[in-house]
């Protein structure tokens, strides 16, 4: 017998986004720090995290590859070891 599971989009809130006239940028969120708040329930829910990592896993899969490779072999070591930080 399969469950039916339902997730509540309604609790979530968008951040304010503020153009600011007097600098040249876009403010995300109170006190401009959206992308901190992610990290901290992204640190602070070892569910989330775990949800997070399992689809980071799922896209990155065995790795990264280029059609050019051969030629810059060592920018995609590099890059592959960062990713499996």
């Amino acid at each position: 017998m399969s469950k039916v599971k339902v997730i509540n989009l309604s609790g979530y809130e968008v951040p304010s986004i503020k153009e600011s006239t007097r600098y040249d940028w876009v403010e995300y969120g109170d006190n401009n720090n959206y992308f901190g708040d992610i990290i901290d329930r992204y640190t602070g829910s070892p569910t989330n995290s775990r949800c997070i990592n399992g689809i980071t896993d799922l896209i990155y899969g065995r790795g990264l590859n280029a059609t050019d490779s051969e030629d810059n072999a060592l920018q995609l070591d590099k890059c592959n070891k960062y990713l499996k930080m």
